[in-house]
């Protein structure tokens, strides 16, 4: 039986991203309302910022993981390029998928947040 590379980042490393995406969500919910935009509209700003990202990677990740061999192949093939693989691609939009997933829990909270102080 052969062993197949995940196509994933560490859990250390989702975590990590999870934890800046959260920060980051809740601070640009809280930038937003600094600058006068009204908590509804922050938070729906911000929410859709981190839903776009984590959309976008999850999209390039599903699509990394189904093609990523042939055009691993594709590319050593037209360009010489032998540094790219399925694997590191697959890691590298996990980590922007658990960013996004973490601005948009993190927007939330602020929003609860903000809610409740004002």
């Amino acid at each position: 039986m052969t062993e197949r590379a995940a196509a994933w980042a560490p859990v250390r490393q989702l975590g990590a991203a999870l934890g800046i995406g959260v920060v980051a969500g809740a601070l640009l919910a809280f930038g937003f309302v600094t600058t006068g935009s009204s908590v509804h509209v922050a938070s729906e700003t911000a929410f859709s910022i981190g839903a776009l990202v984590f959309g976008f990677a999850i999209a390039v990740w599903a699509t990394t993981v189904w093609i990523g061999d042939a055009f691993a192949a594709y590319l050593e093939i037209a360009v010489g390029d032998t540094e790219w693989s399925k694997q590191s691609a697959g890691a590298a939009f996990s980590l922007l998928s658990a960013l996004g997933l973490g601005a948009m829990v993190g927007s939330s909270l602020a929003t609860a947040l903000l809610r409740l102080l004002g």
